[in-house]
């Protein structure tokens, strides 16, 4: 689309003129990368011009390749500038109804929780709200949380309801916030808990805390043990931890230990799932 706006603009337009006539109002899906950050501003004047009135921002989850990860994953920094920017974005564009995720479940951490209980909202709701299916019948608690070890059935073999009732692994998903992972996580102590609790793809163990969360809602004791007080404040920790050089300087840019941090983000969950995935080929 931004390789060559004025073509796909003319092809957007048609698909809402068809689906106009149909009585139809069109939506698009926006994964929120850097690559879509760098031009959302854009991206969202395109989409509202050519007529689109729903729009869902879908948090960047892990593909296979780390690197790809690494270049695309926005940082903290990013994210709360996203957040400014959207709030913006939705006053410019009050036509347009936006949605997210509840990778980005973060955003509704302000709200408070009365007012959060009435609106429903809950943040994640794998195997509670939502099911995924695969073309092979294998259903899983969310789209994004696949694999041998997290199937929960099969259509084709297996009753829904049944699984639906009796499944161990929905069930342990319903439950999440009751876990030791999750309690002992800076999402298990966020008063946010409840209607956020972060996204079970980017914890360690695909059912604790999400670490990717850019501003849990915790004490000051709290950001610094989960090492949320300030990226710059633990960058300048490790390189002290590193060293200089005679002249002064640091063995490890800023930038480098950026990439070594946003490396070790990657859920190892998926790194699991991922050398199961190649053996199998």
């Amino acid at each position: 689309m931004l390789e060559q706006p004025e073509k796909e603009k003319e092809k957007l337009t048609q698909l809402i003129t068809m689906t106009s006539e149909l009585g139809l109002d069109i939506g698009a899906n926006l994964i929120i990368s850097n690559s879509t950050l760098s031009e959302f501003e854009y991206i969202i004047e395109l989409l509202a011009t050519v007529g689109f009135k729903r729009l869902t921002l879908l948090r960047y989850k892990p593909p296979e390749d780390i690197d790809r990860w690494v270049k695309e994953k926005p940082d903290e920094y990013t994210l709360l500038e996203f957040e400014r920017k959207l709030l913006k974005t939705v006053d410019t564009y009050p036509h347009i109804q936006f949605r997210v995720d509840c990778g980005l479940a973060f955003l509704e951490r302000k709200l408070p929780s009365q007012i959060a209980e009435s609106k429903g909202i809950r943040g994640c709701t794998a195997g509670n709200r939502i099911l995924s299916m695969a073309p092979n019948g294998a259903i899983f608690p969310c789209s994004q949380l696949v694999g041998q070890e997290l199937s929960a059935g099969n259509l084709l073999e297996d009753d829904l309801q049944s699984v639906w009732i009796n499944s161990e692994v929905l069930k342990r998903y319903r439950s999440f916030r009751t876990k030791k992972p999750f309690k002992a996580s800076q999402c298990g102590h966020c008063s946010a808990k409840i209607q956020c609790g972060g996204c079970r793809v980017f914890a360690e163990d695909a059912l604790g805390g999400d670490s990717g969360c850019p501003e849990p809602v915790l004490t000051t004791a709290m950001l610094r043990k989960y090492g949320k007080y300030g990226l710059s404040d633990t960058i300048v920790d490790i390189q002290e931890g590193i060293g200089f050089t005679d002249g002064g300087c640091p063995y490890a840019s800023f930038e480098e230990i950026q990439g070594w941090l946003a490396a070790e983000d990657y859920p190892k969950w998926v790194l699991r799932k991922n050398e199961i995935r190649r053996k199998q080929l």
